[in-house]
């Protein structure tokens, strides 16, 4: 029963670290499709920020 229950654990662990990965690779793609789609639909993490307005050169 204890080492049912350690699998149990062990196999959460490993569905955790899956959908990390699932999540970190969408966020890799969805900023990469931004970067590669035209300007009117913007995926980018400074819009999402509401930083859309370019910061001045000057500063």
């Amino acid at each position: 029963m204890h080492r049912r229950r350690y699998d149990y654990g062990h196999e959460v662990l490993a569905r955790a670290a899956l959908v990390l990965s699932l999540v970190f690779l969408t966020a890799m793609a969805l900023s990469w499709m931004g970067r590669s789609l035209p300007s009117g639909i913007d995926i980018d993490p400074q819009t999402h920020m509401g930083t859309a307005i370019p910061a001045p050169a000057s500063r």
